[in-house]
């Protein structure tokens, strides 16, 4: 006796339909979402990685304006700025380095005793790298051994390469303040140059006693090199 025929029965749409949902459930969250569809409220803090990233492709409108910071950036990496190559070039003002723009020297403080003629009694070499004019100061007192009461005169100039620069000062006194316990200021003189040309210049403080002896005390002498005008 042959069994009766059972007819196979086709799933319903319902049950496929299930079947679809349970795996696209199981297959994550890529494929519940169409593409582009995913925003910010699918996503966690902090749960995206920079390898999630495609390289070279953020760019400065995905950046907060003024978010980062210098510890963000590796400064090795960092070229030069324009601002910063003009400025290798204003580092020297007609090849000449800033700090030899305004020079100056002065010499030590020495004491000296003329004999009757004019002597040297400070001295300092200028080194001028570019033209320009000479503020020279100089300083120092003057006393004298003779009785109280003798005269003295003597006279204190400046010069420039053995040439002198102003007229001499008077020093000196009649009757007052001539014995060696008393000192007198030498009288200052601060005296601008002529322009200078580049290249070494002595400047020195000569003084003489020519009536009396007279002494010359912690003398000195000190130039500053100015502007060209």
């Amino acid at each position: 006796m042959s069994k009766p025929h059972r007819r196979r029965r086709r799933p319903s749409a319902a049950f496929i339909i299930s079947c679809l949902a349970l795996f696209m459930a199981m297959g994550g969250v890529s494929y519940a979402f169409a593409a582009g569809s995913i925003g910010s409220k699918e996503l966690k803090n902090n749960d995206v990685r920079g390898k999630d990233v495609r390289q070279h492709t953020l760019t400065g409108d995905d950046v907060k304006s003024n978010s980062l910071g210098g510890g963000a950036v590796k400064e090795s990496s960092l070229g030069k700025v324009p601002e910063a190559a003009s400025a290798d070039s204003a580092a020297t003002i007609n090849g000449i380095a800033p700090d030899a723009l305004t020079i100056g020297r002065g010499s030590t403080p020495n004491d000296c005793e003329p004999g009757g003629a004019p002597i040297k009694c400070a001295t300092l070499t200028l080194d001028v790298p570019r033209p320009g004019r000479a503020l020279v100061m100089i300083g120092g007192q003057w006393n004298s051994d003779d009785a109280a009461g003798s005269s003295v005169r003597g006279v204190c100039s400046i010069l420039h390469n053995n040439v002198e620069l102003s007229p001499a000062t008077s020093e000196g006194t009649t009757s007052d303040a001539t014995d060696n316990a008393h000192e007198q200021a030498i009288a200052a003189q601060p005296v601008v140059t002529d322009v200078l040309q580049p290249g070494s210049h002595e400047f020195a403080l000569a003084c003489d006693d020519a009536v009396g002896d007279m002494d010359f005390t912690n003398t000195r002498i000190a130039a500053v090199l100015l502007g060209s005008i």
